[in-house]
């Protein structure tokens, strides 16, 4: 067995070295893209020895093109289309919560991409980028008190969101002959801002924060991108 493994990553590291690179050189062009799946459920202790409950999925699609202003530096733009649902419940001995809610989020952006050869075909690579985000969401909310009829309710809510990003994600990236690639997102770092707004209640909310993101938790969106070079 050790043999077996052993000739696999010599094979593997002959085949990274016996390749070009001239599809990362300048003039290059590329299209590509790829789909990405979210799954997220976590579980949080409440006030009043209850528990909230959040179930989060989505599907993304993200097709990308851009040309190589010089070596190794890619410039694009992208589309990310997402859909999906969340599913939050609270309950404990005061309140019996839920709220479902139904997203479409679409962003457009432009980014860089620097690539970092390691052994010839495999490397690393630091994507940093800037996009536009609109995002609709559709709730349902069930409340219902334990302690007080009054405080009961049933509700929905539309809401409309636009936001500005600022990213940079880092990542692994193999060459697959003269035409191919597949690239992985290992994770990054990023500011957010958004605006929303409720049109049932005519309420507007405002947020900004910085995120870190890294393969710590059980989600597909470090998604897989396939890219196809060509002059």
């Amino acid at each position: 067995m050790k043999f077996f493994m052993l000739l696999a990553q010599l094979f593997f590291i002959t085949y990274a070295f016996s390749q070009e690179v001239g599809q990362l050189s300048k003039g290059s062009k590329v299209v590509g893209g790829g789909i990405s799946g979210e799954w997220i459920l976590r579980e949080y202790p409440t006030n009043s020895d209850g528990t909230q409950n959040i179930n989060r999925r989505s599907l993304t699609i993200r097709p990308a093109s851009g040309e190589f202003i010089k070596d190794k530096l890619l410039l694009g733009v992208e589309i990310i289309a997402s859909i999906g649902i969340k599913e939050e419940n609270i309950n404990n001995s005061l309140v019996e919560y839920e709220d479902n809610e139904e997203f479409l989020n679409y962003k457009m952006g432009m980014f860089f991409v620097k690539y970092f050869p390691l052994i010839n075909k495999f490397g690393f690579f630091a994507k940093p980028g800037v996009s536009v985000n609109f995002e609709n969401r559709l709730a349902k909310i069930n409340n219902f008190s334990l302690v007080d009829d009054q405080n009961s309710f049933s509700r929905k809510a539309e809401f409309h969101s636009f936001g500005l990003n600022g990213e940079l994600n880092f990542g692994l990236y193999l060459l697959i002959g003269k035409q191919f690639s597949i690239e992985t997102n290992l994770g990054g770092l990023g500011f957010y801002y958004s605006k929303e707004s409720e049109t049932v209640q005519d309420v507007d909310f405002e947020s900004s924060n910085f995120n870190l993101r890294l393969v710590n938790e059980l989600s597909l969106d470090q998604i897989l991108t396939l890219n196809y070079f060509f002059d």
